[in-house]
């Protein structure tokens, strides 16, 4: 009752194209909660969540999960089908266990599985961390679409059309166009704070990188940040 009040409510407000479920989360504090993947453990409550969900609102509700809690139990196939008789719009699937975290490789194949025995859309998540991957998930599991997440992190050039990698300066001015957007939504005393891991992202593998890094996690002005990441230029 209470996701299907709070989705009624996203709704009216007119700010999203559609509502994601997420029941793939492994982190302690969320499944230690009963939320997150701990519902691929109760399939029965998963389902009344999102039955409930999909007659409260008109957009389209789409459900990510993963395989399963563990090895041993893996339910992804019989989750994936109740999400569709259910009334999932499409299907997300992050191809590890819960007790996997992100550990491993993704098993794509259970993803090509998944996707012959529904009829909905399946977006493919995990290992996604270039464009090559993008490619080869899509064909191993004939996926309708694909999910990125770590992959993206100081890495907005993912999801570019282009094919040729961007050079360092194009990175540098990446990050710091990143940089004011933090600082103009944060402000400077949480923004600056917010954004050292992403400048640090950013920067990995950079030559001077260390140092650099060194600079922007003891930066506490907009000033030194940029100095921290000009020295790499």
């Amino acid at each position: 009752t209470i996701m299907a009040e709070s989705a009624k409510k996203i709704e009216d407000m007119g700010i999203a194209d559609i509502l994601d479920i997420n029941m793939g989360c492994p982190a302690p504090k969320i499944v230690n909660n009963g939320d997150g993947c701990a519902l691929m453990r109760n399939e029965q409550l998963a389902s009344e969540i999102i039955s409930c969900v999909c007659k409260s609102i008109k957009m389209p509700v789409t459900v990510k999960f993963r395989l399963g809690w563990d090895e041993k139990s893996v339910n992804c196939f019989s989750f994936a089908k109740m999400a569709e008789e259910c009334g999932a719009a499409a299907i997300t699937i992050h191809a590890r266990t819960r007790e996997a975290f992100y550990s491993g490789k993704a098993d794509w194949e259970s993803i090509a599985h998944i996707k012959q025995i529904v009829s909905i859309p399946v977006i493919a998540s995990g290992d996604i961390f270039d464009k090559s991957a993008i490619t080869t998930v899509r064909s191993i599991t004939g996926c309708d679409g694909v999910m990125v997440a770590r992959g993206a992190l100081g890495n907005p050039f993912i999801f570019s059309q282009s094919i040729s990698e961007p050079d360092k300066n194009m990175v540098l001015d990446t990050a710091i166009r990143h940089l004011n957007y933090i600082l103009s939504y944060k402000g400077i005393y949480i923004g600056i704070r917010e954004s050292r891991k992403h400048m640090c992202w950013y920067i990995k593998g950079m030559h001077n990188a260390a140092h650099a890094k060194l600079l922007i996690n003891a930066a506490t002005t907009l000033e030194e940040m940029l100095c921290a990441l000009n020295t790499l230029r």
